[in-house]
Order: C-alpha cells, then structure tokens, then sequence
C-alpha cells in the first residue's frame, strides 16, 4: 500500500464556519463530527479534522484538482466575495498568478 496522507487537524475559531466554508467553495462532504473534531471529507482516503483552537499563526493548504474542478471551486470564491490574490503576501489584490 502507498503512503497517503489520511487526515490533518485544522486549528480554527469556528468548526461550523470552517466546514461551511470548506463544503461549500470545494464542494467536499460534511463528515459530522469524530470526538472533538467536525470533519470534512474531501476524498476517499483524506478528511480535514477541524478543532476550536487559536489558529495564528496562518497556514497554508493547496489542493490539487483538475482544471474543471478549479473553474467550479473559483466561481463560487468569486460569488462568495472571498478575497484572493496571486501569491501569499497579495491576498486581495483579486488577481490570479500570470495575470
């Protein structure tokens, strides 16, 4: 069996935000809750394990996906009026890498 990454606890403020957001820009599944955690599946083999923590410092998460999937996943950033930028320090700047 290959080494695959099975799950990573996601320190956030608000589990119900966290998962709200995450089901609804991804369009992964709401996994309920496991003890302490609510849980998002984002495939078969990986779920994001939110727990209420201080989440500073920022952390960042990328997910692969085919260009399909990002259309969709950047529609609903846009929709939702989700700031983005083109690199780490120019979130907000709405513009994407290369434009």
């Amino acid at each position: 069996m290959a080494v695959v990454l099975d799950h990573t606890i996601i320190p956030v403020r608000d589990q119900q935000e966290a998962v709200a957001f995450y089901t609804a820009i991804l369009g992964v599944e709401d996994g309920g809750r496991v003890g302490p955690f609510a849980v998002v599946r984002v495939n078969d083999t990986l779920t994001l394990d939110f727990i209420v923590a201080d989440p500073a410092p920022s952390r960042h998460y990328a997910f692969a996906m085919d260009a399909d999937e990002f259309d969709a996943a950047f529609r609903r950033i846009q929709a939702a009026g989700i700031p983005y930028g083109d690199g780490p320090f120019d979130v907000g700047n709405q513009r994407l890498s290369g434009n």
